[in-house]
């Protein structure tokens, strides 16, 4: 039995030929060894397209028809079988519908002439192409005048006019919209998310390109190696195509790991970039990427001072310099290092107002030294590497940071919170700490935070009465999160769970959301009794809300049977005694 492709070939020389019942014989033989591999499909679709084409010869356009649509269910975006479906449509004097395809049709070769092709075939496949389109224009008007000499024209929406570029009736509405405003709607979709541009706004119609097409503004954000990329057409092909549309004004920068893996990608890419106007980015990030060496080569060392947002992430022991860009970015607000080596002195700029540390190098230097050279931060969020050596900081006194809200610190150890003056906190996670927060809690509940709303704590020492001293001064709380602690969530959740005499002493009345994960020591009453006293609406004027979330996966002592009085009483409960590899190495 012969291959489909050699069938194929065979029936291809007999339609060539004119013997087109042999080639229909040919045609039907290879579609009946027809597969379902990925890599069959192409080798189909032509198989279906010759055949319609054979069938359109022995004039049996139903049959073509046929043929036509599962070439288009194989081949979506090829515009073959749409133009051939238009042609069989109009001779079956289906004019509406032959209109409809030959739109689609036209759609693709837009499409196609758009995204280019290969410099050494681009004239002949233009003139190939602009010839066809010719022929669905001639089809598409032909049909229109059918349709306006039987009397139905007006029944037919015009998706849109190739003659003039006007919109017509069978456009859609939001296309009709004037062009500023459009723009702005593109704009809005594409700040939420990056994607949308060549995912939907190029996909959706004739319109929708060419306004997208039109406007350098759709084009600022430009991000390298996100997805799957592909070895024939890498990254920088998708640099020239941004940054010719937006002429060079890329405002979001993001180069990652993938688009820069293979050093004749770098080479081409950096290439590319030539075409960038640096002066006008404002947000940049970068992985694995020697940026700083570019920057000396390309004469741009300093083009980077109006940028406010920077994200570096460098591989695990990576020591490629980095200075060089901190010292540039002289007016950062945000700073994102991972596995970064520097030194916080190289870091120029005094306004960041948002920085985040993920297992940096940065020699004997402790992590609270940046806290010393930026008075204007927000948020600190700073994960540590495990060190073999205590750093202390070396700072006397106490430090205000009175717009400071948000503290997040993993394997910090020795933090020392107590020598932060922080009257603004919302926020307080700490990990993984090896040395006690008892002095903390205690310098924390002398500031008298008004507006702390989160805390929590996950393995680390701290005894249960400085904790609850520290929670009766700040009665806003709603997030308390103690887990994987020995001997701290019991008492606390007792403490919170059993006011004083008074009832305006209730602890944190706002309490909504509480997890006792991973603590050994947690029993079911203690819990039982803290969902019940935020059970009251009020006391004596205070109010007081109600838990809308509690977990306490993990917690042994926690009885299967009160599950049922808790999920009753709480809107959202998780309760996992084992998680699923515990259970199978239990079993």
């Amino acid at each position: 039995m012969l291959s489909p492709k050699v069938l194929f070939s065979k029936g291809i020389i007999a339609f060539q030929a004119g013997k087109y019942q042999e080639a229909l014989l040919c045609f039907t033989e290879a579609l009946g060894q027809e597969g379902q591999k990925e890599q069959q499909l192409p080798l189909y679709y032509s198989i279906y397209d010759s055949r319609a084409a054979t069938y359109e010869k022995l004039n049996r356009p139903r049959d073509a028809l046929h043929d036509v649509k599962r070439a288009i269910q194989l081949g979506q975006s090829r515009w073959q079988a749409y133009a051939r479906g238009a042609r069989l449509l109009a001779q079956t004097q289906r004019y509406d519908a032959a209109i409809g395809m030959a739109d689609r049709a036209l759609a693709k070769i837009d499409a196609e002439l758009e995204l280019g092709v290969d410099a050494s075939k681009k004239a002949s496949a233009t003139a190939s192409l602009g010839r066809r389109r010719a022929e669905l224009e001639s089809i598409r008007a032909s049909a229109l005048r059918n349709l306006s000499k039987n009397g139905t024209s007006n029944k037919v929406k015009e998706k849109r006019s190739h003659s003039d570029g006007d919109s017509s009736p069978r456009s859609s509405y939001i296309s009709s919209l004037p062009i500023e405003l459009l723009t702005e709607i593109f704009s809005l979709v594409i700040a939420n998310d990056h994607t949308a541009l060549a995912r939907v706004i190029l996909r959706v119609c004739h319109d929708w390109r060419r306004v997208a097409w039109s406007c350098p503004a759709l084009w600022n954000t430009l991000v390298l190696g996100g997805g799957k990329v592909s070895p024939r057409l890498g990254p920088w092909k998708k640099a020239g195509v941004w940054l010719a549309r937006s002429a060079g004004h890329i405002r979001d920068l993001r180069v990652l790991a993938k688009a820069v893996e293979h050093s004749d990608w770098l080479k081409s890419l950096e290439a590319e970039l030539t075409l960038l106007k640096w002066h006008s980015l404002r947000r940049l990030t970068i992985e694995r990427w020697d940026l700083g060496k570019y920057l000396k080569s390309a004469s741009l060392e300093r083009s980077l001072e109006y940028l406010y947002k920077l994200e570096i992430v460098d591989a695990v022991g990576s020591s490629t310099p980095r200075e060089s860009l901190l010292s540039a970015a002289c007016h950062l607000t945000e700073l994102s290092l991972e596995r970064v080596q520097l030194s916080f002195d190289s870091i120029v700029s005094r306004s960041l107002r948002h920085v985040t540390l993920n297992n940096c190098y940065h020699g004997q230097e402790h992590i609270f030294k940046i806290l010393e050279l930026q008075p204007l931060l927000e948020t600190f969020t700073a994960r540590e590497l495990p060190a073999k050596f205590i750093r202390r900081w070396q700072f006397d006194g106490h430090l205000n940071l009175n717009h400071l809200t948000h503290i997040d610190l993993t394997m910090c150890f020795l933090p020392p919170v107590e020598r932060l003056h922080v009257p603004n906190l919302r926020v307080l996670r700490i990990s993984q700490s090896g040395f006690p927060l008892d002095g903390a809690f205690v310098h924390l509940a002398s500031l008298n935070l008004t507006n702390f709303d989160e805390l929590s704590l996950s393995q680390v020492p701290c005894h249960p009465r400085s904790l609850v001293t520290f929670l009766r001064t700040v009665p806003t709380l709603t997030t308390l999160r103690l887990t994987s602690n020995e001997n701290l969530a019991s008492e606390v959740v007792e403490a919170l769970a059993n006011p004083v005499q008074r009832n305006t002493d209730l602890l944190c009345p706002q309490l909504q959301r509480a997890d006792v994960s991973q603590s050994p020591d947690i029993k079911s009453a203690a819990l039982v009794r803290l969902v019940r006293s935020r059970i009251l609406d009020s006391q004596d004027g205070v109010t007081v809300s109600k838990i809308h979330t509690l977990k306490m996966d993990g917690c042994h002592g926690v009885e299967a049977d009160l599950l049922p009085w808790f999920r009753e009483r709480v809107p959202e409960v998780s309760c996992i005694y084992l998680s699923k590899k515990e259970a199978a190495w239990r079993r």
